[in-house]
């Protein structure tokens, strides 16, 4: 009996189909079709980055989770609010489907940016937004790692963001 060398998901271990593909983690559609449409993968800077990984393999498994997620903030210092950001994926923008949302500033873009749990940690990823997403007053040109105490603008909107421990 021959062994067969079966090719897994480098995040959840999962057996990959015949086309490469993880079924746990390609469910996230917008990022499959952000890859299949030629847009680059993240590369690595001064500040920590997403390795240079297919874009769809860099999610959590949306189905299939190996630890818990954990709870982080985004916390508005004028107004007082806080928003939660617990899920794999975090959609932020102005339309009300985002699961953040900010309908009353016009320079956030519908689909602005998310917030991604993957690898032990938070990444922040601009959605090819007219204002772009800043990160500590910096554009966010390509996905990049956040830790609590940065500063996330959306339009006008300045947020801080922390995580629960």
């Amino acid at each position: 009996m021959v062994a067969r060398n079966i090719e897994r998901c480098q995040i959840c271990n999962s057996p990959l189909t015949a086309a490469g593909q993880c079924p746990d983690c390609d469910p996230a559609q917008d990022i499959k079709s952000k890859k299949q449409a030629g847009e680059p993968t993240a590369k690595k800077d001064d500040r920590k980055t997403a390795e240079n990984k297919p874009v769809e393999a860099q999610v959590l498994p949306l189905r299939k989770q190996k630890k818990a997620l954990r709870r982080a903030f985004l916390f508005n210092q004028t107004t007082a609010e806080r928003r939660e950001v617990s899920d794999a994926v975090t959609r932020i923008g102005r339309d009300r489907s985002n699961s953040i949302a900010f309908p009353d500033d016009p320079y956030v873009s519908r689909h602005h940016a998310w917030i991604l749990q993957a690898q032990g940690g938070f990444w922040i990823e601009d959605l090819g937004s007219n204002n772009t997403t800043l990160l500590n007053g910096q554009p966010v040109k390509e996905r990049s790692q956040i830790i609590g105490g940065d500063k996330l603008t959306f339009g006008k909107t300045e947020l801080i963001f922390f995580v629960e421990k």
